[in-house]
């Protein structure tokens, strides 16, 4: 089952990939969802139990990166919801919609949520602040998770993935929705794509891990039931270890409490 909120992109990736399922002895449907809306999410997966009868993987993977050019204080409040909304809002509602119905299969079953590798590491550049946070959100969202399934020994295992640059139209999608969350009629309302996104966009696209990749990478990571997927681990560990000795460093700052 394919879902998305862009129902031309939804239906040229379906016609792309019906084809290679059909070769493959799989059917392939697909669902127009806004991840913003709960009903959406219900609607999926009531499409999935009617097509398909239960849910064993559900990829819960639904983002914008906002208005890269701009930082926490220039993000209008209105670009701000709608990010929340989406990289926050939209994981949850997928969490509550589509978790308690994959552990009353009471068999195993998968959830992976994209995160992000900034969801991981301190801000480092002066825009995208709202991305950020809400990545780290995202992170914090799904560890949490984790730690209550674990508790309820549940069949439900949980997957974080938190990419860094990968191959992937963003920017533009992004422009899509932010459109519709400013009630313009199309991205064209927008104006001309700015410097930071054209930049952004270019060096995702020229520089970044291939998508299938990044999905080899997934499937290996559920297979061994294995919950951070991290595709660019050097990087990764780089900034990560950089916002360690940043925190280690600020508490060792501070005065001593003896607690």
């Amino acid at each position: 089952m394919l879902s998305d909120g862009d129902a031309q992109r939804l239906g040229g990736a379906a016609d792309t990939l019906r084809a290679e399922a059909a070769a493959a002895g799989c059917r392939l449907e697909q669902c127009v969802v806004d991840v913003r809306r709960l009903e959406d999410m219900e609607r999926l997966l009531k499409c999935c139990l009617d097509e398909f009868g239960r849910v064993d993987l559900f990829f819960n993977n639904a983002g914008v990166i906002g208005e890269p050019s701009k930082g926490v204080l220039d993000t209008s409040l209105t670009s701000w919801r709608w990010v929340l909304d989406t990289n926050v809002m939209g994981l949850l509602n997928g969490m509550h919609t589509f978790v308690p119905a994959m552990q009353a299969q009471g068999t195993e079953a998968h959830i992976v949520n994209t995160a992000s590798g900034a969801g991981l590491y301190s801000q480092h550049r002066p825009t995208m602040g709202p991305y950020v946070a809400s990545k780290h959100c995202a992170v914090v969202l799904t560890q949490a998770m984790k730690t209550e399934l674990d508790a309820q020994q549940s069949t439900v295992v949980p997957h974080l993935l938190c990419p860094s640059v990968v191959a992937t139209p963003l920017v533009e999608t992004s422009r899509f929705f932010q459109a519709q969350a400013h009630g313009l009629a199309s991205p064209a309302d927008l104006g001309d794509m700015d410097d930071v996104s054209r930049q952004f966009h270019a060096r995702l696209n020229d520089d970044g891990m291939a998508p299938d990749q990044v999905a080899d990478l997934v499937f290996e990571a559920v297979r061994t039931k294995r919950f951070w997927i991290m595709p660019h681990p050097d990087l990764t560990e780089k900034r990560i270890t950089a916002r360690y000795e940043e925190l280690v460093t600020a508490a060792r700052e501070c005065p001593r409490t003896g607690l």
